[in-house]
């Protein structure tokens, strides 16, 4: 027969084990959250300053300029009198506004049916302009992405893009983590307050300002 000692002190062993505050062994603390979000906030300030460096280079190439097709010009009083001053258009469908908006002046001068002929070839004759110049714009788009392919700004734009979404990723950690006491609740405080300072986070690039902090508020109400 198993004694009254024994029994008691197995209770009393049940009961304690009750009482203790139950943490799941893989749920990390909120320090360690922290401290990832530091580190990954370190590694995203390289990734955008190689960016920089990336974009120096490039700018300092002649070759490197902003794609752009010349599609019409402008008549304009200046102190010389009227000049002309050329559009252009950098992108595929400026393109075919810019230049269509003058096919439709031209084909509107050739609109009587006595005029097919003429009204077919300035059609013609515009829609092959719009051609050479979405084909020009594509070639200065292929070569405008090799420059930057050649300079290390392709691949270091993706790794700090990268980058950022880890800084975003451990911000929300954060934000979601319910702290287990008064004292987490004053280090997760502190680091909302930190981080509202700090011009490197993302911390309200994603919601709203209120949002966030009533969400962090919300969780601090959930101590366990």
């Amino acid at each position: 027969m198993m004694s009254n000692s024994t029994t008691d002190v197995r209770d009393s062993a049940t009961a304690r084990t009750f009482r203790q505050p139950v943490r799941s062994k893989v749920e990390p603390r909120l320090s360690s959250l922290i401290a990832l979000h530091a580190i990954a906030i370190e590694a995203d300030k390289q990734a955008w300053n190689s960016v920089s460096d990336t974009c120096e280079v490039l700018e300092a190439n002649p070759a490197y300029i902003q794609p752009k097709v010349h599609t019409s010009s402008l008549l304009q009083w200046g102190s010389d009198g009227q000049e002309s001053v050329p559009q252009y258009s950098s992108t595929e469908e400026e393109i075919k506004r810019d230049i269509g908006r003058h096919m439709d002046t031209a084909l509107s001068l050739h609109a009587h049916p006595s005029l097919k002929a003429q009204y077919d070839a300035v059609k013609a004759s515009y829609e092959q302009r719009i051609g050479r110049a979405l084909e020009d714009l594509r070639q200065q788009i292929a070569d405008y992405k090799r420059l930057e392919d050649e300079a290390g700004y392709t691949s270091a734009l993706e790794h700090a893009r990268s980058t950022k979404a880890a800084v975003i990723e451990a911000e929300k950690r954060i934000i979601e983590f319910v702290p287990s006491d008064w004292k987490e609740a004053a280090e997760k405080a502190r680091w909302a307050a930190a981080t509202y300072k700090d011009d490197h986070a993302y911390l309200f690039d994603q919601d709203s300002e209120g949002d966030v902090l009533v969400r962090i508020l919300s969780t601090i109400g959930e101590i366990r």
